[in-house]
C-alpha cells in the first residue's frame, strides 16, 4: 500500500494574562484548513449582512468579540448576539478535524524560581512546539509549517527557533483564519483555566457551551508551575 502523504500546518497564537501567558497552536492539514477557510468567511459575510457597521473583513478576535472593541465596537454590549456568532464561529471551526494544543507558564512563580528566567513566550513556544512536533511523527506527517501570529517578539522568536524550525513564518491575523481560529479556541482556553467561575450566570452558561465545541478538539493543554 502506498504511504499517503500530506502536510500539516500549525497556526500560533498566545494570550497574556494577569501572571500567566499561554501559547497554542491549531494543527490540521492543508485540506482540513482550506474547509476552515472557507466556512470561516461564509460566517464572516452572514455576519456582515446582519449586524451593521461591522468591516466587511471582521476580524474573529475572542478578546475584542467578547468586550466589544476596536472593529467589533458597534456590538458593545449585544452579549447574546456576540454569544451566538461565537458559538458559530467555533462550530464551524470543530466541525473539521483541527486539533488544538496549548501550554501556558506562571509568570510569577516562574521568576521567583530563576534568578534569570527565560522570558514566558520562549517557554511557551517551546512548550507548544513540542507538543505538536510529537503529534506531527506520531501522524507521520511528511512535513509541518508553523505560521505564528505576528507580534513584537516575532524577530527575537524567529532567530531563537529558525534553526530548529526552518518551516516557521510570521504573518497578521487579521488575513488568516488559521490564525483567527487559534485565537478564539485560546481565549476559551485560558478563560477557563484562569477564571473558573464567572461572575454572570449567562456568561459562565456561555463559556461552558463553548468548552464544550473545542474540548474534543483539544489534543494538549499543559501549564508550567515552576
Amino acid at each position: 500500500m502506498a504511504r499517503i502523504i500530506f502536510m500539516l500546518i500549525a497556526y500560533l497564537d498566545e494570550s497574556q494574562r494577569a501572571d500567566h501567558y499561554f501559547m497554542a497552536a491549531a494543527v490540521a492539514n492543508e485540506a482540513v484548513w482550506l474547509d476552515v477557510n472557507q466556512a470561516m468567511d461564509k460566517l464572516r459575510q452572514q455576519i456582515v449582512r446582519a449586524y451593521e457597521g461591522l468591516p466587511e473583513r471582521i476580524e474573529f478576535h475572542g478578546h475584542p468579540m467578547m468586550g466589544g472593541a476596536h472593529d467589533w465596537k458597534t456590538m458593545r454590549g449585544r452579549h447574546r448576539e456576540i454569544g451566538e456568532i461565537y458559538l458559530q464561529a467555533l462550530g464551524a471551526i470543530c466541525a473539521n478535524e483541527v486539533q488544538f494544543f496549548a501550554y501556558g507558564v506562571d509568570v510569577r512563580r516562574l521568576n521567583a524560581r530563576y534568578r534569570y528566567p527565560e522570558p514566558p513566550h520562549i517557554v511557551c513556544m517551546e512548550g507548544v512546539l513540542a507538543q505538536v512536533d510529537e503529534y506531527a511523527r506520531q501522524l507521520g506527517a511528511s512535513g509541518l509549517q508553523i505560521v505564528a501570529d505576528d507580534s513584537s517578539e516575532s524577530k527575537q522568536l524567529q532567530a531563537r527557533f529558525k534553526a530548529k524550525q526552518a518551516n516557521m513564518s510570521f504573518a497578521d491575523s487579521a488575513s488568516v483564519e488559521g490564525l483567527q481560529a487559534v485565537d478564539l479556541a485560546l481565549y476559551v482556553m485560558q478563560r477557563r483555566y484562569l477564571v473558573p467561575i464567572e461572575k454572570s450566570r449567562k456568561a459562565q452558561q456561555l463559556r461552558e457551551k463553548l468548552w464544550a465545541i473545542i474540548e474534543p478538539r483539544i489534543n494538549a493543554f499543559t501549564v508550567s508551575l515552576p
